[in-house]
This record gives structure tokens, C-alpha cells and sequence, in this order.
């Protein structure tokens, strides 16, 4: 415990002294924690940091289950590096010498062998702590501090409060109050996630600054205290006095299991282990008693995987063996606790290299395979299971080939059988295709991989809720950049184009697949057509969850759960489109672009398929005469991670907007990102199709990119040098050479490309949209004079202006334009990607309403709002953003940011945009963003992330709807001219 209230040159903070004698009381109170009073330091007015680092060292090194630090006081930033300082008693504003830098106890924390550490920073700038770190946690750069989680009171912009009269601080108060009041309802333990969000709902509701929150290796769903308000019967009231008690507990348990697993959730799991012992302790022995052991055995597994709990792993391994005991050798629970049993050794080998486990793990799931009837899901679990195990023992054993083929034989009967879980099933693919590609056997492992992307939207289907698929899907992130890498290997372009296109997008597909153009089956059978229709709009409702429940409560009262109405649904759409197929003229109606279709897509502008994956990297250029491919050796997956990550930062590259023109760190890894991409991506790609010179004066090439995985989050239309005076010589930027143009999967530029509504000037009608200030945003003052700028290059325009641009206003406004344009904040939700959106007056008009969204007029959209064309770093290749969203509802053009903007520049450049489309006759919005990016980029050359983060999704040029026949692009304006037409 640290921290200062009495300072010799800053104001003083007397709440503070309250903090630091409060919480040690709460961390010792046993109702909370029952911390030994002995494991409790406070370090309170320490008048130099010397002393504070060495108390920090000394915690850290004598922890080794949970270290806490926890900061009280003010906090400071250094003028020169913007990093965050804590302030001692002799502190002083400017003098960053005098106060103790945070990098300086990082440190001793990081070298802490504890597995769980936790920071709490009650200080003003506390946000500064976190260096970048992403919200998801999986990208981060070295400061990072690996294993903990980081609770701040404040952005990295603002200040924290201590409110007069008030006996704590306004974050620290909080916090103290939530401990001893608990979560009524709640699990019996709260974790630092559920603490978060309580906080943040809390003070946000009292206007006060939003606390901020980071972890590193799913640290959030640790527990931090226990919950007082929590009643020991509560979960265990839904089943009393039912006739089966013991089955429900067993069902109850498993459930919370299954939602541990797929969120790590500490406090869920707990729950389930709580239960799963009730159950068995009143289930009595038989099979029953086995069910209810290998729950609870697994459930321990689990905590003693995730935590590395030897303790809980003994009690799972003991529970596992007297399941095995008990069970009849001719009942497959039997061969369920062998697998389960198995698994928990294998948790113990990795756990204490105890080598001997894994022979006996084995040796368990010999006799579970044989124990089964062939065909079975439990000998499917079996059958996996042992080959990962035989996989892990000849790695560790160092044995020969023969016992990976043991191990692939074994994975190539699970995943062959059809009544094996689909999900089993795709992983006995993956690990067979990486083991065979790792023999060297390519052409066999592009065949396995191949049947794991086929059964994806299998294990993401329509029966399951939204958030429910994209968990699922996150965990196969690579799989068909991989297959397709080996497809190449084997010299098949073809075939690697229709695995990346097969195995991305799997989610934007099934919206697309919602709003199909279906006249050519009305023709053909009307009835057919009704019926899609009819089912089509009852799935579109699951994309905005409280509209889906909102919609079926009343199927719900008629004596059906969602779930069930849900898959009865699910049921229906799959046999209406097997119905449909079998219809003359109808038999490919909604599967992916054909290659035919593929190469009419890119008939005129060549479509460049950037793929990377664990193995390597190829470029895949598409055609209208064929495929290609261009071998990329210097670009590594390991790189990128390392170079998207000023990309993936939360809020952008910057947090704050007016940063963007100042410039900082976050600049200079940016441009030498982009300068990587140029060098091992764009420059080589260029030169392979033919686009080698600085365009000056002459017709421009155009390209639309398709890039996979992680490089989606890269602006690859801004890859080049910037830094110096290389820009005046040799062309050294894509936008030198190429205009530029983005699509997601080339599905979604086919459907696209069919959309051929295209308004007149004299016809057109436009919506403009412009929201300054909502409530628990920051104001954006330049939002209102852009919306009123562009609004005024058009009569009749629909102009919806701050307090009048509600949800309902503007939904009922976009069915009937032909172009729109929104100036306000947007969100993005790592978590929950479809409940990112627009922030308007009244509420966000989400991804998931978006999908919804029939715009059959729609035909161009700028939303210029941050980061509306960044999707979900854990789902990179499902494109669930914003400008995705809207693309999908009608829209053939988008135009959006990769990240966040800067209003000044952002009203330039948004009205220079509609006055370069109006000099190109309203035909052109790709070629209308270069002009105007040219035309910043004169303006801000040595700053490409002021005016870099508008992109064009869709087809580049519009012609190419009406029948593929147009001839070349049209003749931009010499580029050194741009900047008078739009900046004068």
C-alpha cells in the first residue's frame, strides 16, 4: 500500500489518508480476503521513491501466489516522455525527478514469480500505465507486465477526483464501498473483471471519471474478494424440492462449467465446482455418482490448468481414478472418466514434467478407444485426446516418426466420423494437417486442413446465439490461412483462393446470405422465395440480441425456450436451401464465389489476397485471365504481430484526437510500421503486377486489397517511407502508384458489385448526420462544422443535427438515400463486437441493428467517426465492423477509419473528399479518397496518421456494376496539382 496526502509543493489530499487506513482494514477482514496482517505493507508519506521501489522489490520477491500494489496519491507526467510518475511528499509539477517514475516498480513486478498480480492506481494520468497494452490482451509491446491485471482510476488524459467533503477519493470510495456492500445476486467470489464493470457503471452514472482497466493472460477473471452479499443457498434454491435433485445440480454444474470454459471465468468456475461437489456428495455411488466425479474432476483440471494449482489437480486426478473404479466396464461412462482422467495427467506432465504421466495417460485412452463402439462422440473425444497425448509424449521422449503416425491415425479417425462433434471433429483435422505439413507431406495436410475449414460454419451455426459463434470461431484464427499456404505448396492457386474465402468472413456470410437477391427463384418457385423471406427475417433478428428476445416472447410463453425456437429455425433454413438447390438454375444459390466468379470480379481491377500465416506468406493476385501468386519470404507472422501493434491500441493510435497533429511515440512506430509493409509486402506485390513508377501525370492502376488475419488492422494504401526527403524521389509509397480499395473476402465485393442503383445528381438524396456531444463521450467540436460543411455542397439535403439525430430519426431516414454521411464518436467492443456502433443523441445504432438494416437507395456512406473500419483483433478475418455493417445493409461504398481521427483535419478532408467526387463526376469515390488524401499528405507529409485512416471498401470503381465492360479508370488530376483543387 502506498501513498502520499501531504506534500510539500502540491496540494494536498486528505481522502487519501482515509484510502491508505481503509483498504488494508478490508484486505485483512477474512468476510473479504483474510489477508495476514503480516502480508500488508503500507508505505505511507514516503518523502523518496528510493525507499518505495525497494519496499515493491521486496513484496515482489517474497510473493508467489497473488502481489497486490496499490497506489494512492497524485499522479504526474513527465514533461520530456509522457510517461506516468507517482508522487512522494517533495514531489514537484515539472521537476520529474522528484517523483518516482511507475516504469520504476513495473519492473520488480515483472520479475515477481507470483502468478497473479494486481495494480490499483488511484492517481491522476493513471491510464498512462498502460503502454499500449489492447483491451483483448493479446497484443502488446515489452512494457507490459505479463500475468497482471491494471486498474486505473483515471484515462491517461484525465484526472481522477478527490470531491471535497467527501471521507474517500471518488475511485478509491467506490471501490471500498462495492467490497463491503458485495454483488447482490452475484457469484460467491468476485472477480477484478465483474469489479471493473460495477466501477465503471457506477461512477459513470455520477459523472465522474471512468475507470480504465488492462490484463495479460485472462488475469481479469481472477478472483479479488469475496462476495458478501452473496447467499450460500442461492445457487442451489432453483432446484429445491424438484424430484430429481441430484440430475439438476448435475446439469446446473455442467452448465456453469461449459460458460467457464468458454470465457475462462474464474468466478463461473468456482460456481460450477461448488455445485458439481453437491451433487456428487447427495448422488450416492452407480453411474450417476460417475457423471457427477468426472464433472467435478474436470472442473478441478480446469482451475489447476488455468491457475496452476496442484493442489485442486490432485483432488481431480483422485475423483478421476474412483470414477474409473466404479463405473461398468459396459457403460461409456466408464470410458468418459478414462478420457477425463487421462486429460488430467496430461495437465500434470505439462505442469511437473513428470514424463510417467503421460505413459499412463496413454495407456488410459488405448483402453477408453477400445471400450467404445466405433462412431461414437465419446470414443471421438477419445481418439483426440490420445493423439494429442501421443504427440506431446514423442516430442518430450524424442521418438521417431512412427509414433506421430500413431497419433495421426488416431486424429484421422475422429475427424472422419460424422457422429463426432463437429468441434472435436475440426481440431483431429488442424493438429492432423500441422503434423503432416511439419513431415512434409503438403498435399495430405491441405486435404485435412480442408475438411476443418468445410466444417466451420457447422460449429458457428444459426442454432447458436451470436456471441456464442464468435467465441467459437476465435479459436480457429489462422486455420485457413494455413490450409491455403500449403495449397500454394502444392502449386494450387485455385484451390488456396477458395480456402481463404471458404474459411473468413463465416459470420458476414450469413448475413449476406439473409439478404440474397432471390428474383430469379421467385420466378422460378414462388413459394420458395416466401419462405426464405419469412425464415431469412426471423434469423436477421439474432444479430441485435434484445430485439431477437423481444421478438419470440411470445413463442417463449407458449412453452418454448429461445434456445429451442432458435434451433427449430436453424433447422428450417437449412432444409429450405438444400430445397432450393435442388431447383433447375438454383443449384449454387448462396455458396461462396465460384473461381469463375472470382476472376469476373476482378476482370478490370486486380484483386490481391494478402496471406500469412505460421509457415510462411504469398500474395494471391487475381485476374480477370486467372490466379497468381507472389511468395513474400520477409514477411513473418511473428513481424506482424510485432507491427500491428499501434494498430490495435484501444482508442486508436492515439488516445486523444488532438495528439494526432502533435505527434509522439506512437508516430514513430506507426511510420516505421508502415515503412516494414512497404518493404516486405507492397513493393514486392507492385512490382509483380507492373505498377512500378510514381504516377505524375498519366492513368492511374487501381488494386483492391483483401488482407488476412492480423494485417487487416494495417493501412497497406499508406505503406511507404515517409521520414525525410525520400518522398520527391523514387516512388516509395503505394500512393504513388496505385489507387487503392479494400474488401473483406471477395464474396463480399461480389455482393457488392451486384448492387446497381446509381443515382443522378439531380435525383440524388443525402443524408447527413453530425453529433458533437453525447452524454459520457468527449465533445467533438469539429463534428458539427463538418456535418454542416458537407451539408452545404448539396440542396435538399436531410440534415440531422446533434439533439435531432436520434436512433429513430435516422433509421427512418436512411432507407430512402442515396448517399450518406455521419460525423460523430463511434465504439467498438472487443468483447461484444456487434455492440459496437455510431454513437448518437439517443443511443448507438450498433453493428447488429446495422445488419438488420434493407437500404435498397443506399449507394455511398462516409462515417467519419474513429476507428469505424476496425474490427475485432481475435476475429480479424470476420470484418465485424462498422463499415462491414454497412456495406452489408446497402451500402456499395464505404469510406472509413482504420483509427482514430482528427477533427481539424478531419473537416478538410471530409469536405475536399465530396468536392473531389463532384470534379470526377460523381463516379468515383475511390479515386476521389486518393485525390484527397494526396492532398493532405502534401499538407501533412511527415504525419501520415493525420490523414491515413480513411480507406474505400468496395469495388473501386462504380462502372464496374453495371455489366464489367467499362474500359480503363479514369484520369485523376497530376497529384502535385491535388492540393490546390482541395485545400486552396
Amino acid at each position: 500500500m502506498i501513498g502520499a496526502y501531504e506534500y510539500s509543493d502540491l496540494d494536498d489530499l486528505p481522502s487519501v489518508q482515509n484510502n491508505l487506513k481503509r483498504i488494508p482494514e478490508i484486505f485483512a477482514n477474512p468476510s473479504v480476503w483474510g489477508i495476514p496482517s503480516e502480508n500488508i505493507t503500507a508505505f505511507v508519506q514516503p518523502e523518496e521513491y528510493v525507499s518505495v521501489v525497494d519496499a515493491v522489490q521486496v513484496a515482489a520477491q517474497a510473493a508467489d501466489d497473488t502481489l497486490i500494489v496499490y497506489y494512492s496519491g497524485h499522479g504526474l507526467v513527465a514533461p520530456d516522455t509522457l510517461d506516468l510518475h507517482l508522487a512522494t511528499v517533495q514531489s514537484r509539477v515539472g521537476a520529474e525527478h522528484t517523483s518516482l517514475p511507475y516504469d520504476w516498480i513495473r519492473k520488480p513486478i515483472i520479475k515477481s514469480r507470483a502468478q497473479r498480480k494486481i495494480v490499483i492506481l488511484d492517481c491522476c494520468y493513471s491510464g498512462r500505465a498502460f503502454k499500449g497494452l489492447s483491451a483483448g490482451g493479446e497484443i502488446a509491446d515489452d512494457a507490459v507486465i505479463e500475468g497482471t491485471y491494471i486498474l486505473a482510476a483515471a484515462a491517461e488524459t484525465k484526472k481522477a477526483l478527490a470531491p471535497a467533503g467527501e471521507t474517500y477519493t471518488a475511485f478509491t470510495g467506490e471501490l471500498i464501498r462495492l467490497i463491503e456492500k458485495g454483488i447482490p445476486g452475484g457469484a460467491p467470489l468476485i472477480d477484478v473483471h465483474t469489479l471493473y464493470k460495477e466501477l465503471a457503471s457506477t461512477l459513470k452514472g455520477k459523472g465522474r471519471p471512468e475507470p480504465q482497466q488492462r490484463n495479460r493472460n485472462s488475469v481479469s477473471e481472477i478472483s479479488f474478494a469475496r462476495n458478501i452479499a452473496y447467499k450460500a443457498d442461492g445457487d442451489l434454491g432453483v432446484v429445491e424440492g424438484e424430484k430429481n435433485r441430484v440430475a439438476r445440480l448435475w446439469s446446473l454444474g455442467e452448465a456453469l462449467l461449459l460458460r467457464a470454459q468458454s470465457g475462462s471465468n474464474s468466478a463461473e468456475l468456482m460456481r460450477a465446482i461448488n455445485v458439481l461437489r453437491s451433487a456428487y456428495e447427495q448422488g450416492g455411488r452407480g453411474n450417476e455418482g460417475v457423471a457427477s466425479l468426472v464433472a467435478l474432476g474436470n472442473a478441478l483440471r480446469l482451475k489447476a490448468e488455468l491457475w496452476g494449482d496442484l493442489v485442486s489437480l490432485d483432488e481431480s486426478i483422485i475423483l478421476l481414478r474412483r470414477a474409473a473404479a466404479i463405473g461398468r466396464p459396459d457403460n461409456v461412462d466408464r470410458s468418459v472418466a478414462l478420457t477425463a482422467l487421462a486429460d488430467a495427467l496430461r495437465v500434470r506432465a505439462k505442469l511437473t514434467s513428470d514424463s510417467s504421466a503421460l505413459d499412463e495417460a496413454v495407456a488410459l485412452l488405448r483402453s477408453a478407444v477400445a471400450a467404445t463402439p466405433d462412431g461414437s462422440a465419446a470414443r471421438g473425444e477419445s481418439l483426440l485426446l490420445l493423439g494429442d497425448t501421443l504427440r506431446e509424449s514423442a516430442v518430450q521422449n524424442r521418438l521417431e516418426t512412427g509414433a506421430s503416425r500413431t497419433a495421426e491415425a488416431a486424429w484421422q479417425e475422429c475427424m472422419k466420423s460424422a457422429a463426432v462433434p463437429v468441434r472435436l471433429r475440426i481440431d483431429a483435422a488442424m493438429h492432423l494437417g500441422h503434423s503432416l505439413a511439419e513431415r512434409g507431406e503438403v498435399s495430405s495436410a491441405t486435404d485435412a486442413m480442408a475438411l476443418a475449414i468445410a466444417l466451420l460454419p457447422l460449429v458457428a451455426s444459426r442454432r447458436l446465439d451470436a456471441s456464442d459463434r464468435e467465441k467459437l470461431l476465435a479459436k480457429y484464427l489462422g486455420l485457413a490461412s494455413d490450409a491455403a499456404y500449403l495449397a500454394l505448396r502444392s502449386g494450387d492457386v485455385e484451390r488456396a483462393a477458395s480456402l481463404l474465402e471458404q474459411g473468413r468472413g463465416i459470420l458476414l456470410n450469413q448475413v449476406i446470405e439473409g439478404k440474397a437477391d432471390i428474383q430469379v427463384l421467385a420466378d422460378l418457385r414462388p413459394d420458395l422465395a416466401t419462405r426464405y423471406n419469412k425464415i431469412s427475417d426471423i434469423l436477421a433478428a439474432q444479430w441485435s440480441r434484445p430485439t431477437w428476445v423481444e421478438s419470440q416472447r411470445d413463442t417463449a410463453a407458449q412453452g418454448y425456450e429461445i434456445s429451442d425456437f432458435r434451433h427449430d429455425v436453424a433447422q428450417q433454413w437449412e432444409d429450405l436451401i438444400a430445397e432450393i438447390r435442388l431447383v433447375p438454375q438454383m443449384q449454387s444459390f448462396l455458396l461462396q464465389p465460384s473461381q469463375s466468379e472470382m476472376r469476373k470480379a476482378a476482370s478490370i481491377v486486380p484483386i490481391v489476397i494478402v496471406n500469412v500465416s505460421r509457415y510462411g506468406a504469398d500474395a494471391l493476385i487475381i485476374k480477370g485471365e486467372g490466379f497468381s501468386c507472389v511468395t513474400l519470404p520477409d514477411l513473418r507472422l511473428e513481424d506482424v504481430r510485432t507491427y500491428v501493434a499501434p494498430f490495435l491500441t484501444e482508442g486508436g493510435v492515439f488516445e486523444r484526437r488532438d495528439s494526432l497533429l502533435a505527434g509522439d511515440r506512437w508516430e514513430v512506430r506507426a511510420t516505421t510500421a508502415l515503412e516494414w509493409l512497404w518493404k516486405v509486402v507492397a513493393l514486392p506485390v507492385l512490382d509483380a503486377i507492373g505498377c512500378t513508377d510514381k504516377i505524375v501525370n498519366g492513368v492511374w492502376p487501381r488494386i483492391c486489397w483483401c488482407m488476412t488475419g492480423l494485417l487487416s488492422f494495417m493501412p497497406i494504401h499508406a505503406a511507404g517511407t515517409y521520414r525525410d526527403d525520400r518522398l520527391s524521389g523514387e516512388s516509395s509509397t503505394v500512393m504513388d502508384r496505385v489507387v487503392s480499395s479494400y474488401t473483406s473476402t471477395v464474396g463480399s465485393l461480389v455482393y457488392g458489385l451486384q448492387r446497381r442503383k446509381v443515382s443522378s445528381p439531380e435525383s440524388r438524396k443525402v443524408l447527413v448526420v453530425g453529433v458533437s456531444n453525447t452524454p459520457g463521450s468527449a465533445p467533438l467540436p469539429g463534428a458539427e462544422a463538418e456535418a454542416s460543411s458537407v451539408a452545404s455542397l448539396f440542396s435538399g439535403t436531410q440534415f440531422l443535427l446533434n439533439g435531432a439525430a436520434t436512433l429513430n430519426a435516422v433509421k427512418a431516414a436512411l432507407p430512402t438515400a442515396n448517399w450518406a454521411h455521419f460525423a460523430c464518436h463511434a465504439s467498438s467492443n472487443f468483447k461484444y463486437p456487434l455492440r459496437g456502433g455510431l454513437v448518437l443523441a439517443d443511443g448507438t445504432l450498433d453493428i447488429g441493428q446495422a445488419f438488420r438494416l434493407d437500404l435498397p437507395s443506399a449507394e455511398l456512406i462516409v462515417l467519419s467517426g474513429c476507428e469505424t473500419a476496425k474490427g475485432v483483433p481475435l476475429l480479424p478475418d470476420e470484418a465485424l465492423h462498422v463499415a462491414s455493417a454497412f456495406q452489408i445493409a446497402g451500402f456499395k461504398h464505404v469510406v472509413a477509419s482504420m483509427w482514430a481521427l482528427a477533427d481539424g483535419p478531419a473537416v478538410r478532408m471530409a469536405r475536399g473528399f465530396y468536392e473531389s467526387l463532384q470534379g470526377l463526376q460523381n463516379n468515383d469515390p475511390a479515386g476521389a479518397l486518393h485525390m484527397t488524401l494526396h492532398a493532405a499528405r502534401s499538407r501533412w507529409s511527415n504525419n501520415p496518421f493525420v490523414w491515413a485512416a480513411l480507406a474505400h471498401f468496395g469495388p473501386s470503381h462504380p462502372d464496374a456494376v453495371a455489366d464489367f465492360l467499362w474500359s480503363l479508370p479514369p484520369k485523376l488530376p497530376d497529384s502535385r496539382d491535388v492540393d490546390e483543387i482541395i485545400f486552396p
